[in-house]
């Protein structure tokens, strides 16, 4: 049953890949906030942009100033060492010491990305980022 949705999901692949990189664009071309900055892509990669993420010093207040205004943000990838089905694992060393993941982790935050959400709903998103100011 599962691999059957699997193979049905796997038709529609192209398009969502293809909304999801308008979605993309859509925030790259309507950001207009030095307190945003994007997250550097290598150039001789094609990314899916299931997420649409900067980077900002400012993520806390950012966060609860989206909330404020009905928009929804998501953590960024949280760092393996801080995952609890790691505390007693061999694999990781949770103690130790990763300053790569934790910067990425205090900084990173990812924007509204559904397939259905809509240029209305871009626009709204975008004019309201805009206006941050902390």
């Amino acid at each position: 049953m599962q691999a059957a949705v699997g193979v049905s999901q796997l038709k529609k692949l192209k398009k969502v890949i293809k909304k999801k990189k308008k979605i993309y664009n859509f925030y790259q071309q309507n950001i207009d906030n030095k307190l945003l900055q994007n997250i550097p892509i290598e150039g001789n990669t094609q990314p899916v942009h299931w997420f649409t993420s900067f980077f900002t010093d400012h993520k806390e207040p950012f966060k609860k100033y989206m909330s404020t205004h009905g928009i929804q943000t998501r953590e960024f990838f949280y760092p393996l060492n801080r995952q609890p089905c790691y505390k007693d694992s061999q694999l990781i060393d949770i103690d130790g010491d990763f300053p790569v993941s934790e910067k990425v982790f205090g900084r990173g935050i990812s924007l509204p990305s559904s397939y259905n959400i809509t240029s209305r709903q871009l626009e709204y998103v975008c004019k309201t980022i805009n206006k941050f100011n902390p």
